[in-house]
């Protein structure tokens, strides 16, 4: 059986454009009405997604609401 990085490859690291962006989607997603503490790995995958132009697929769209704006939210 392979590693996860057979797999998926090497992955995205979570850099200060990351950082800046999480930033950005916390702000958004409190206005809309969410904890500042809850869903914060979703927050740093759509900060991620955010930064390199990528679609977040989820199960999960609350978690992600008030940023549609910000990254392609594909629900699953």
């Amino acid at each position: 059986m392979g590693s996860l990085r057979d797999l998926f490859g090497e992955g995205l690291p979570f850099d200060d454009a990351c950082a800046d962006a999480y930033d950005l989607i916390l702000e958004r997603t409190v206005m809309a009405g969410a904890s500042a503490r809850a869903h914060v790995f979703d927050r740093m995958l759509a900060a991620t997604a955010h930064v390199h132009r990528l679609a977040l697929v989820t199960r999960d769209e609350r978690a992600f609401a008030g940023i549609e704006d910000l990254v392609q939210i594909v629900r699953r």
